[in-house]
């Protein structure tokens, strides 16, 4: 059956806990760590329990393992963006109504592999060129791969010092010039270097009923992380974190005025509050895509000018491939890395590809009552550098289509979701 996009904003209540893949006593405090972001299979997980549940009010029974899976399969998540807004924003209007209001500017990005940072709080960005002269990384051999790998374009930069990692977290301008290859000359704004929402350590215990005191077997301390976020230096400076998500539903069961099945939702480790709101779309039609879903403007009028030959794609959402790092379909062709873009259709040549450590994810199949096998994802800000094979410039038209588009596999549990940018 054919799904349709509908757009919603995921907001804890009361913080969330997702739990890493460390284990449960990894030093002597007995502390539960927690992702500082949430995997997309966990926005899924919480949006498909709601369904589940509002199907059980429904039909007035308990669903049946086999009967989950098959409810579960009509919710898909087919995009999600981080959102912050000041707390300012938040009207009475807001609050009572269906439809809450977040714009383009409470964007969060994750901050691109390509952008470091001196000692000083400029930003730098790592530039990839064709270089001969410099030594392999690899004994390539007559392994057609290998070689492939070292005709890679290498990263860059120009300058001496110490670099460090750049921001964790990036606002929507920030980022938009960062696409639109501007680097800014100033120091990043204190606003700008978020790390995240802050946590919190929540202790946990059991009480033995023999006893009436704590078990000490179940004594200890999660970490949750808290959504609403204050300037340490300024108590009434407090900007409120969510999830954009674009869910994928069959069309016999989308929502229908204020009777939506995806109410109420818990969400991550010990079930916690979370409220799903519709996103406006800003021009009244329910067709159109809202703006936090939307290609900025200003990212196609420079692609008509610059007419750029080289694309970075960068990851917001893991990416998930089958061969590591190396993106589905990559072929070796004439000593490098020859690939079609999925969106697009576009024969492209890789040129550079700047991916961070992997990371681990797992689960809980709440159907089976096991954990989930453990899989490595291409972590979100990792770049991709592609230039056309036949030389010519991109289109505004396919970076258009590239916005928000997926690559790898698991595309609709929200992994695989990239942007474009100048290269």
């Amino acid at each position: 059956m054919t799904k349709k996009p509908t757009f919603y904003v995921l907001t804890p209540r009361d913080g969330f806990f997702c739990k890493d893949g460390r284990g449960w006593f990894t030093d002597g405090e007995g502390r539960a760590r927690s992702l500082d972001w949430p995997m997309p299979t966990t926005v899924l997980g919480a949006l498909r329990t709601a369904w589940g549940r509002g199907q059980e009010k429904k039909s007035g029974s308990v669903l049946s393992p086999a009967q989950w899976r098959q409810v579960a399969g009509a919710v898909g998540l087919d995009a999600m963006i981080a959102l912050r807004r000041p707390l300012k924003d938040i009207t009475r209007k807001d609050i009572t109504q269906k439809d809450i209001t977040w714009d383009v500017s409470h964007r969060m990005w994750p901050c691109p592999a390509d952008a470091l940072m001196d000692e000083s709080g400029h930003l730098i960005r790592l530039e990839c060129r064709e270089s001969s002269d410099l030594p392999p990384t690899l004994p390539a051999g007559d392994d057609p791969e290998a070689q492939a790998i070292e005709a890679l374009w290498r990263p860059g930069r120009e300058g001496k010092g110490k670099a460090k990692p750049g921001p964790r977290w990036w606002t929507d301008a920030m980022f938009l010039d960062w696409l639109m290859g501007t680097v800014p000359r100033d120091t990043v704004p204190r606003d700008t270097v978020s790390r995240g929402p802050s946590r919190r350590a929540e202790v946990k215990l059991a009480l033995n009923p023999s006893s009436a005191t704590a078990a000490n077997s179940m004594l200890y301390v999660e970490e949750v992380v808290e959504t609403l976020e204050a300037a340490p230096q300024a108590a009434h400076d407090v900007h409120e974190w969510a999830m954009g998500c674009r869910v994928l539903l069959e069309s016999a069961a989308l929502p229908c005025g204020d009777d939506d099945p995806l109410r109420p939702v818990t969400f991550g480790g010990g079930q916690r509050p979370a409220c799903l709101d519709s996103i406006s779309t800003d021009t009244g039609n329910s067709k159109a895509v809202p703006g936090v879903f939307r290609i900025p403007e200003q990212l196609k009028k420079v692609v008509r000018k610059r007419r750029p030959r080289l694309l970075r794609l960068i990851a917001v959402t893991p990416l998930s491939f089958e061969h590591g790092w190396l993106p589905d379909g990559c072929q070796v062709d004439d000593g490098c890395f020859a690939w079609t873009l999925p969106s697009v259709g576009t024969p492209v040549w890789l040129r550079a590809a700047l991916v961070p450590r992997p990371q681990h994810v797992s689960g809980w199949d709440m159907v089976e009552n096991r954990p989930k096998d453990t899989i490595r994802l291409v972590p979100p800000g990792s770049v991709y550098v592609v230039e056309r094979r036949d030389g010519k410039p991109f289109s505004h038209q396919e970076v258009e289509a590239l916005w928000f588009s997926s690559l790898g596999g698991r595309t609709d549990e929200g992994f695989g979701l990239i942007v474009p940018g100048l290269g």
